[in-house]
């Protein structure tokens, strides 16, 4: 026998260390605090493994947390498995619940050592040096509890009791068992189902109430828009008229803008032409002064010139009459006679001497004499004249280092100039080449083609437009001719469709029904098995089918009120009956329960059938449903797309002859623009050529400033020498005349003397005189001439540099004259041009002046009407980049207010017809139509979506998809009322066997027998799931598709929707949200109590005695616990387990000895807890429990009665 033999408790829940022995009926005594219920739990503990289900409310310790305090804190189970034992060795490591199973007895001493408990390394080292095996740790909860009931092979060896696969069921009594204390028969009941299968199957009614409230709501929805339909078309006619006005009022808009945006533009393009004209009106006047200024300048130049070239006359002219009055002609005359002077000189000479040969002595005296002063003179005059020259030459040679110090400046200038004027001459080239560029360019301007591909590629797309017109013409009546084709195709499907799947589903309907009715007579031939003669042939009389069930009817096996007794012989009535040749009635229990379960697969495979036929069936009908709406979809669709291509070619059209007309306004201002850029390119170069010349003419002023001031310094300086030099010759020729005039005066002695010597020697002194006196005059005048020789010098310079020059002078002057008549005369042409230019200007600067007036005004316009209310209704079609042909915008204007005007009374209407549309459903309606509307956008909207509605003829599919949602929410309440109720017949089962089992038991004390049944609830909601049930399998075929909507339709569907909306009736009434399986099921109890029969009552407290009640109760839960003990697998030594009942104060003691009977029959220990000790000779062990003063638990073993 394998049985919980013994717990021990070492420094846990209060308790240092106590054995409690398990090996029988248990007694636990004990006020209440003291530690029972404690131990109690740790009993069941061992049972359930559960935390959560020990009965420890949220307020007190957890388990682990109150069960462990220490680390050496333990609590061990020994098992008595046939003649071996093992332990559960329970205790909590790392923070964790842990079981270790030890293969072998308990040992104390393994555990104790001296007064304290060994640590877990110390206790399996000590197991281990004893030879027991300790299994690893196992910190599953459900991997102990596969161990313990024989789930898992490897640890057979530890298994309890070797349970079916639902073990579950065996701890889950165990627990309800001491959990619930409650007498009421609903509670009993519920502790049955919950033992039966840890898995809660229930109905949702929240959910379904919800799916059928929705499916109902949209059934109305669906009804009710089929009655106003026509409304629908109404408020789309209306919709469709204001859509044409908005329409118009968007061309409105955008014309509106396109006007403003070429107000805009043109007032642009005229502001930078205004701006243009006045710079070109600036540009000319600067022009006319910078003409003004270049003549004035050049006029200024040449005049110069004509200055100098008239100074360079003037001075050659006076030149030639300063020499003119010298006798420069007899100066010249005069030394070309030199020669014949010198000669006649000679002659004199050689005269004088024959005269005055005989005084020759005397005369070479008087000539030595003569020729000493003469000498004298002539050496001092010599000496004056050396000096003067020397003056000369220094002034000279000063004079040429002047000269050469201006030729080396004006060289400088020049060279500087040369260079600082190179790179301006050179760039002013360049511009006055780029000048001739442009101007070639602005004549090629005038024949260019602006954007030419652009032009090119907007006609082939207004050629194209024209023909994609055509075309989305054609193709609109096409797709409208396919749609309505499709249309009658889908019909035509349809009805093929459902009348093949009905024929389909004919026969599975028809042998369902069949099979239904057979299940039906099976349940109610099991029904009256009870108390039937039947029943009895089963419990008293074996093989009596092979006897009795041949000859016997069935309705008389079946009957209940026949009374059978068995007696003895194997006659009927006497009579001796050969059987070989009849065949049995099979009318057993078990067969009935077979046919039953047969019959209910063959329901249920034909169900399955019928649902995946159904499935089938409307998933054919969706499939073509869907496949035509599809197919009517996609040419809506396109037909959709070809209207909107088609309004999209209008409009791309007449922006593409927009776009052409803005592309020559382009051209137009692109040629303006580059004509722009080039003539202020043009007059950029031309500025620039203006600064280069008058940098050049600056350049030129200071060369010629610094050429004039060193000519300046140069004549400065040579008149200041030529004064000296003045100056120094008049002293000498002073110093020479006085020279002479001593000389002469000495001369005069002389010849005095000699005059006087002569007469004394007879020579004719009047010839000698004479002849001296040609000598002398001879002398004097080529001493003159001499004297004139730098003056003949200087002539022939003057004259080769200035004199001879004259004519050449004049010349350059007359040329000069008429290069300034010349200029003169070109300058008054061009200011006679520049001026009728500067006219043109002033006259198209105040045109653009007066146009850009005009353009202001528009915009001025705009700009109010941009204030306007109206404006920001249609701001994004107003705000665009397109331009129209002109700047009409008042125009425009007035035309979208009066279609504003319109359309607000058109809307107005228009938001009237869908109020009282949107007024006749409800909230969240299944079409999905918005019945709170306010505004213009939710009106609009809504309008969308019905027009939208209305083109996909979503109608259609809502009246599926509601008809399949009927159907859906009516096959989900079946099913999961199947579902539900197929756990009926466990229950039932488990009923029959408590029944049983008490039918056969030997009552002891005031009870005689005990009998329980399950009704069918009272519960409302569950008689209609049944009634759906019922209708579901009658009519399945007849709720198909569509028929919702059909007026002709059989009359099941009305019914089921009435069932239907009972139902949501009726849940919408109920007070749980939730229906389970203990709702579907009333328990009754029938007891007898002495000879008192309490008949069929609902509560045990109807019984008799609350210790009645408890009794019969604890009597309940035990059959309960032997059943799903008793239907483990078999094995070689049955398992004991153990009944905690907690409190068994209330019963008499002989109802305590006769619940411990009843409980060690069915191989079940007692373990129980009371204040007070009674029937101590019933129970094996009896625990005292006390506090000690430390609030310790101490147990003390009472009474312990040997086996």
């Amino acid at each position: 026998m394998n049985q919980l033999r013994r717990m021990v408790l070492v420094n846990s829940a209060n308790v240092g260390y106590r054995e409690i022995e398990l090996d029988g009926h248990i007694h636990f005594i004990g006020t209440q605090g003291t530690g029972k219920s404690t131990l109690l739990r740790a009993l069941l503990f061992f049972y359930n493994a559960d935390q959560r289900k020990l009965g420890i409310s949220k307020e007190k310790k957890a388990f682990a947390e109150f069960y462990f305090p220490f680390a050496d804190s333990y609590i061990f189970y020994e098992v008595q498995a046939g003649a071996r034992r093992f332990c559960v060795w329970l205790y909590k490591r790392q923070n964790r619940l842990c079981f270790r199973f030890v293969d072998g007895a308990y040992d104390r001493d393994a555990v104790i050592e001296g007064t304290a408990a060994r640590s877990e390394g110390e206790l399996l080292a000590q197991l281990s040096s004893q030879g027991v095996k300790v299994e690893r740790p196992i910190y599953s909860l459900t991997d102990y509890r596969d161990i313990l009931y024989g789930e898992n092979r490897a640890f057979r060896r530890y298994a309890l009791m070797r349970s079916s696969s639902n073990y579950s069921t065996i701890p889950r009594t165990i627990s309800n068992i001491f959990l619930n204390a409650n007498l009421d028969g609903d509670y009993i009941k519920k502790t049955i189902i919950d033992s039966l299968s840890e898995e809660s199957v229930e109905i949702n009614l929240e959910a379904n109430r919800h799916h059928l409230e929705t499916a109902r709501s949209h059934y109305a929805d669906v009804v009710q828009y089929q009655r106003c339909e026509s409304q629908a078309e109404q408020i789309l006619m209306h919709y469709a008229a204001i859509q044409e006005l908005e329409s118009r009022q968007r061309d409105a808009a955008w014309s509106i803008g396109a006007a403003a945006n070429r107000a805009r533009e043109q007032a642009r393009i005229l502001e930078e032409q205004e701006a243009e004209y006045a710079e070109a009106e600036r540009v000319q006047f600067e022009k006319l002064k910078t003409v003004q200024g270049r003549f004035e300048t050049e006029k200024r130049r040449l005049g110069d010139q004509l200055a100098v070239i008239k100074k360079n006359i003037s001075r050659a002219n006076k030149l030639k009459r300063d020499y003119a009055e010298k006798g420069i002609e007899n100066l010249l005359a005069a030394a070309k006679e030199a020669p014949h002077l010198e000669h006649d000189l000679s002659i004199r000479e050689q005269q004088l001497r024959a005269l005055t040969a005989r005084v020759e002595q005397q005369e070479q005296q008087f000539e030595i004499a003569e020729q000493k002063v003469r000498n004298s003179c002539g050496e001092r005059i010599q000496k004056l004249f050396s000096k003067l020259h020397e003056e000369k030459d220094c002034a000279r040679g000063e004079l040429d280092q002047a000269r050469a110090a201006l030729d080396q400046q004006t060289v400088a200038v020049e060279a500087e100039f040369a260079e600082n004027v190179g790179s301006f001459q050179q760039e002013k080239e360049d511009v006055t080449q780029s000048l001739r560029e442009l101007d070639f360019k602005l004549r090629e301007l005038d024949q260019a083609r602006f954007f030419e591909a652009e032009r090119n590629e907007l006609e082939e797309r207004k050629k194209e437009l024209e023909q994609e017109l055509i075309r989305t013409e054609a193709r609109q009546r096409q797709i409208k001719e396919a749609v309505q084709s499709l249309q009658r195709e889908a019909e035509d499907r349809q009805k093929i469709a459902e009348a093949e799947g009905a024929d389909a589903l004919r026969p599975l309907l028809d042998a369902r029904r069949m099979a239904q009715e057979r299940l039906t007579e099976h349940k109610r031939e099991l029904e009256a098995l009870h108390g039937s003669l039947v029943e009895f042939l089963d419990e008293q009389v074996e093989g009596w089918e092979e006897t009795i069930g041949k000859v016997v009817r069935r309705d008389v096996l079946l009957h209940s009120g026949l009374a059978p007794q068995k007696t003895n012989g194997q006659s009927l009535y006497g009579i001796a009956l050969k059987m070989e040749h009849l065949e049995s009635v099979p009318l057993s229990k078990n067969e009935l329960e077979t046919a039953i379960a047969s019959t209910e697969k063959e329901c249920a495979e034909l169900s399955a059938r019928i649902e995946k036929q159904l499935a089938e069936n409307q998933a054919g009908l969706d499939r073509q449903l869907q496949k035509y709406n599809r197919l009517i979809r996609e040419k809506q669709d396109e037909g959709k797309a070809a209207t909107a291509r088609y309004f999209q070619c209008e409009r791309d059209l007449e922006r593409s002859v927009v776009a052409q007309q803005a592309l020559e306004e382009r051209v137009a201002a692109k040629r303006r623009q580059e004509q722009a850029a080039l003539e202020e390119q043009g007059h950029k170069l031309r500025g620039q050529q203006q600064e280069l010349e008058a940098m050049i003419q600056n350049l030129t002023g200071k060369r010629d400033a610094s050429l004039k001031r060193l000519d300046s310094d140069f004549k400065r300086r040579k008149k200041a020498i030529e004064k000296e030099l003045n100056l120094l010759e008049a002293e000498t020729e002073e110093q020479r005349a006085n020279q002479n005039q001593q000389m002469e005066d000495q001369l005069a002695a002389l010849r005095t003397e000699r005059e006087q010597l002569l007469k004394s020697e007879g020579v004719d002194a009047e010839k000698v005189a004479e002849l001296e006196r040609e000598v002398q005059r001879l002398r004097q005048k080529l001493e003159e001439i001499k004297q004139q020789a730098p003056t003949l010098i200087e002539y022939a310079k003057d004259r080769r540099e200035w004199i001879d020059r004259l004519e050449e002078f004049q010349r350059e002057r007359g040329q000069i004259e008429n290069r300034l008549q010349h200029q003169t005369h070109l300058f008054e042409r061009r200011i006679q041009q520049d001026q009728e230019r500067l006219h043109e200007v002033k006259a198209r600067l105040a045109e653009i002046r007066s146009d850009r007036q005009t353009m202001k005004d528009e915009l001025v316009a705009f700009e109010a009407f941009e204030r306007d209310e109206l404006f920001a209704g249609f701001e994004s079609f107003i705000l665009h980049n397109d331009l129209s042909e002109s700047a009409n915008c008042l125009e425009w204007i007035d035309e979208l207010k009066t279609l504003a005007w319109k359309f607000e009374k058109q809307f107005k209407q228009l938001t009237e017809r869908i109020t009282a549309f949107a007024g006749l459903f409800s909230e969240g309606n299944c079409l999905g139509f918005e019945v709170h509307l306010s505004g213009e956008a939710s009106f609009r909207a809504f309008a969308d979506g019905l027009e939208e509605f209305v083109r996909e003829q979503k109608i259609i599919t809502l009246k599926t998809e509601v008809t399949r949602k009927y159907s859906m929410v009516l096959e989900t309440l079946v099913t999961e009322t199947n579902r539900l109720l197929q756990r009926e017949d466990e229950v039932y089962q488990v009923i029959q066997k408590i029944n049983r089992d008490f039918r056969t038991s030997n009552f002891v004390g005031v009870v005689r027998s005990i009998e329980m049944r399950l009704q069918q609830s009272t519960n409302r909601i569950f008689q209609v799931l049944r009634e759906i049930c019922r209708f579901q399998n009658e009519n399945h075929m007849s709720f198909g598709e569509l028929d919702l909507f059909n007026q002709g339709n059989s009359g099941n569907d009305e019914k089921a929707v009435k069932l239907l909306d009972e139902l949501r009736l009726q849940m919408g009434q109920a007070k749980s949200t939730t229906l389970k399986l203990e709702d579907a099921l009333d328990l009754e109890f029938r007891v007898c109590e002495n000879e008192n029969d309490t008949s069929w009552v609902s509560r045990l407290a109807n019984v008799g005695s609350n210790g009645t009640d408890v009794l019969v109760k604890s009597m309940i839960y035990i059959n309960l616990l032997n059943i799903f003990k008793s239907g483990s697998r078999k094995q070689d030594e049955p398992a004991v387990l153990h009944c905690l009942v907690d409190e068994v104060g209330i019963l008499h003691d002989s109802n305590v000895s006769s619940l411990i009977k009843f409980a060690a029959e069915r191989g079940i220990c007692m373990i129980n807890g009371s204040p007070n000790s009674h029937n101590e000779q019933d129970y094996k062990h009896i625990y005292i429990f006390r506090k000690d003063r430390e609030n310790k638990t101490e147990i003390t073993k009472l009474i312990s009665h040997a086996s």
